[in-house]
């Protein structure tokens, strides 16, 4: 039972990725540990697109919960064939991982944004806007940061928790994709990691396995 096994643990390392990235996300909404700038509406715009929480945290929370839970599920037996109904359980996992791909890459794609764009912030001129969204090399030049008056370390704080997103998004869509893989492995080729022959009566009810499974890829 390899498959299901493997299946499992990747749902748990994807929910502790996607509860990291709501608390990213959330940690954003306090520039500077302070709420008064959320009230005042002087966030970036990605924050409140909320590449985190919904991208790369419930998105792709969902589908671990899923595949945790596959333990003990079945498809109903598919026709009497135990075997063939675990193996319609792991094609069916290909659906909620591409929904965990759509939002972790939601994630990855809002994140390299607001790093591009930088952060909202007070600028020395007295204005809330973004002073690095024309500014190529803002990342690398410290000496830059200083056009930020407020929030103060906004510039700091705004990589640092958007790198993060993007790191922990790019690991969410490496462990979706080896879980399709793992998905269609284990559907298409068989659910046991080792062949189990067991004799028993053939009669005219009984289908054959590889048929199963062609039972379930077209109908």
């Amino acid at each position: 039972m390899c498959y299901v096994k493997c299946a499992e643990f990747i749902g748990t390392i994807l929910m502790s990725l996607s509860l990291t990235c709501i608390t990213i996300n959330i940690l954003l909404f306090f520039p500077n540990w302070e709420l008064k700038y959320f009230n005042e509406g002087q966030l970036s715009v990605y924050v409140n697109c909320l590449p985190g929480i919904v991208g790369g945290g419930l998105m792709v929370f969902l589908p671990s919960l899923y595949f945790v839970a596959l333990d003990g599920k079945d498809c109903c037996g598919c026709l009497g064939h135990e075997n063939c109904g675990k193996r319609c359980v792991m094609l069916t996992t290909m659906v909620p991982s591409a929904v965990g791909l759509m939002g972790a890459c939601y994630c990855i794609i809002m994140s390299v944004l607001s790093i591009l764009k930088g952060p909202r912030c007070l600028d020395v001129s007295g204005e809330w806007n973004y002073p690095f969204a024309t500014v190529r090399n803002y990342i690398t030049n410290h000496r830059l940061w200083g056009m930020c008056v407020k929030p103060p370390h906004i510039t700091q704080f705004h990589l640092l928790m958007f790198f993060l997103l993007v790191g922990f998004g790019v690991l969410e869509v490496a462990f979706l994709i080896l879980q399709v893989v793992n998905g269609a492995v284990g559907g298409l080729c068989g659910y046991f990691c080792t062949t189990v022959k067991k004799s028993r009566r053939t009669n005219h009810y009984d289908l054959p396995e590889f048929h199963c499974n062609l039972y379930f890829i077209f109908y």
